[in-house]
C-alpha cells in the first residue's frame, strides 16, 4: 500500500504565509488596543479643539508628504471653525493620531481620481451642538459603497482603495484605532457617509459631559 503524501505548492505555502501574517497583526493589533488603553488612563488636559487639528494639518503636510502618490501639501485644505468653542478635556496625542489617520486614509482616496482637471481637497468643519463638539472631515476623492461604510472601522478591513503592497489595508487597521480612542477614551462616537461619485465625509462627535464631570470632581 503506497502512502499518498500532501505535496505543499507554492499556492498553499503563499496562503499559510497569509495566515501566519494575520495571526501576527492580530497579536499586534491587541497589544497596541492595550496600549491605548493605559494610555487613556492618564489624566486627560483642557485643549483648544481648533488648535489641535491645526497642529495635525501641519504634522500631516510633513508626515504624508513622503508617501507615495498624493502628497498633503497638494491638497486644498479648507476650514471652517465655530466661534468661541469652549476647551475640551481631552487627550491632544491621541485625537491628533485619529485627525492623521483621516488625513493618510482621505489621501488614498484622493489619489484614486485619474480625471486631470479634479482638484484635491479636504474641507474641515468644527461645530457646537448641544453638549458636544462636532468634526467633520470631508474628502472629495473616491468614495465608498454602503457595505464598505458598514465595516470601514472594524480591524483587517481593506477597502476598494486597497494597494497592491496593502498600504490602504493599514490606513484600515488605524481606522479601526481611530474608533477606538474616540469611543473608548474619549466617550464620543465617529461615522462615516459616502457617496461613490463624490467623496466621504467622516463625523466625530466629541460629548463636553466628560469635561464637566472631571471639572465637577
Amino acid at each position: 500500500m503506497h502512502m499518498r503524501y500532501l505535496r505543499i505548492t507554492p499556492l498553499i505555502q503563499h496562503q499559510r504565509q497569509i495566515q501566519y501574517l494575520h495571526l501576527l497583526n492580530l497579536l499586534s493589533i491587541a497589544l497596541l488596543l492595550v496600549s491605548f488603553s493605559n494610555a487613556g488612563a492618564g489624566e486627560k488636559q483642557l485643549a483648544n479643539i481648533t488648535d489641535i487639528m491645526d497642529h495635525s494639518v501641519e504634522l500631516a503636510a510633513d508626515v504624508l508628504s513622503v508617501t507615495k502618490g498624493l502628497r498633503f501639501k497638494d491638497v486644498v485644505i479648507n476650514h471652517n471653525y465655530a466661534d468661541n468653542l469652549p476647551q475640551l478635556r481631552c487627550h491632544v496625542p491621541e485625537l491628533q493620531q485619529v485627525f492623521l489617520s483621516l488625513f493618510r486614509y482621505s489621501c488614498h482616496a484622493l489619489g484614486k481620481i485619474e480625471d486631470p482637471k479634479h482638484k484635491p481637497s479636504i474641507n474641515i468643519e468644527i461645530s457646537e451642538f448641544y453638549d458636544a463638539v462636532w468634526v467633520r472631515i470631508q474628502h472629495n476623492g473616491l468614495g465608498i459603497s454602503t457595505e464598505e461604510q458598514q465595516l470601514l472601522f472594524e480591524p483587517f478591513f481593506a477597502s476598494s482603495h486597497a494597494t497592491d503592497n496593502g498600504e490602504q489595508q493599514s490606513a484600515g487597521e488605524r481606522l479601526s484605532f481611530a474608533q477606538f480612542i474616540i469611543a473608548e477614551q474619549h466617550q464620543g462616537k465617529i461615522t462615516v457617509t459616502s457617496d461613490i461619485n463624490i467623496g466621504t465625509t467622516f463625523h466625530i462627535q466629541l460629548p463636553y459631559l466628560a469635561t464637566a464631570e472631571a471639572e465637577v470632581s
